[in-house]
């Protein structure tokens, strides 16, 4: 009997590198993040030119607007001085009339004869506000004039450069 000798044939290990997990981030990583950017730019930007539409001027204009609408004689002075401290950046809604006209340094920015005017409608305003209620006085010749005004002031203000006003 004749003993075989198994032959050893010894084959190379096998290469293991295609098992193991990569080190890198995973492509769907990779796609969502660049998702995330886009939208996140497309809102930035969105919200950028919606705030940039509407400057405090603008708003400032819009709500004297709508509040003219429902006025009185004395909300149409507040609403009046509010849109004026809006415009020029001066906080003088309390000041009387007198005192808000004689400084100038507030109201560079409008012409002098329109400076009159609204002089002549703050005296119509105080007039009115404390006037004998004896008789019932019309608004809306009042509120009709500070629409003008509020108009005016409004296209002046934005056709100056910020610098100005």
């Amino acid at each position: 009997m004749a003993e075989s000798t198994p032959k050893l044939d010894l084959r190379d290990i096998p290469d293991v590198r295609s098992l193991l997990p990569s080190p890198t981030i995973p492509t769907w990583v990779w796609i969502v993040a660049a998702c995330l950017l886009i939208v996140a730019l497309v809102f930035w930007k969105f919200r950028k030119k919606r705030s940039s539409t509407h400057s405090p001027t603008d708003l400032a204009y819009q709500e004297a607007c709508a509040a003219l609408q429902t006025a009185t004689i004395s909300s149409t002075s507040l609403i009046f001085r509010r849109y004026l401290a809006a415009v020029c950046g001066d906080s003088s809604i309390f000041e009387t009339h007198e005192e808000f006209l004689a400084r100038h340094d507030a109201l560079d920015f409008i012409p002098e004869p329109f400076r009159e005017e609204m002089n002549q409608f703050f005296d119509l305003l105080a007039r009115s506000k404390y006037a004998p209620k004896s008789a019932p006085i019309d608004v809306i010749p009042i509120k009709n004039q500070a629409r003008s005004l509020i108009d005016r002031i409004h296209t002046l203000a934005t056709t100056m450069p910020p610098s100005l006003t």
